[in-house]
């Protein structure tokens, strides 16, 4: 299976191709840079030289993946509206996950080996919480092997140690992602501990693309809240 992944709902911009058999990945092609803006500039180039690198064209590809968020509204858009369109043209099927599953996975993929020592795969969890700004998170919960084990959720900050308690039955946890940050350590407890930020990459969506469910019509933005930007009033002139 071929496939065209790509990720612009956080702090990041990034894309990927890649060929897997029988679920065993061939080849990847994988670029990602941090940016606060400019996605909507960067992301087709970086598509374009994805797809070169790989020497396939849209026709050659079996699926497109894409973050549906949450994340920044624009950045969220500008994904889900590239997929569309990219979609519509190649009449290719589109798939999606959260951001915060494919932050889950570059952790696994980056540094779990090298964690061991702090954190124990057999009976353990990875929270990911990313800063929602106004006192909120987003927050997700996966299995040691990257699994979801819940929906998103968007929670106040002084509402996340509740949430935890609730999980328990586990002997560990680790929380990785902007939001963790804003955690105060004396509220989690000592079986929690912090790793550094982590942001989506589109590689970690690429390989798992082939398991993810196609979507029904057209894919849908994740937002949990309203955007901050609201629409002035009283301004338009009424129409006759």
């Amino acid at each position: 299976m071929k496939i065209l992944a790509f990720d612009t709902s956080v702090g990041a911009c990034s894309a990927a191709v890649a060929h897997l058999e029988d679920g065993a990945l061939v080849d990847l092609f994988a670029t990602f840079e941090v940016m606060n803006k400019g996605h909507a500039e960067q992301l087709l180039p970086m598509i374009k030289a994805m797809l070169d690198k790989s020497g396939l064209g849209f026709a050659d590809l079996d699926r497109i993946a894409v973050t549906a968020g949450p994340g920044t509204f624009t950045g969220v858009r500008i994904g889900v509206a590239t997929a569309r369109g990219l979609a519509l043209a190649s009449k290719k099927p589109v798939v999606s996950t959260t951001s915060l599953h494919v932050i889950a996975l570059g952790w696994l993929r980056q540094v779990a080996d090298s964690s061991q020592q702090q954190f124990s795969a057999d009976d353990s969890e990875i929270i990911v919480v990313l800063d929602a700004r106004r006192g909120d998170v987003y927050l997700q919960c996966f299995s040691s092997k990257g699994l979801p084990l819940d929906d998103v959720q968007i929670l106040s900050v002084r509402d996340v140690a509740g949430y935890l308690k609730k999980r328990g039955g586990c002997a560990q946890h680790l929380m990785i992602g902007s939001g963790a940050g804003l955690l105060q350590a004396d509220a989690l407890g000592s079986e929690f501990w912090k790793d550094s930020l982590f942001l989506p990459d589109a590689r970690d969506l690429s390989v798992i693309a082939e398991k993810l469910p196609v979507s029904e019509g057209k894919i849908s933005p994740l937002y949990l809240r309203a955007a901050d930007a609201k629409t002035q009033s009283g301004k338009a002139i009424a129409r006759k």
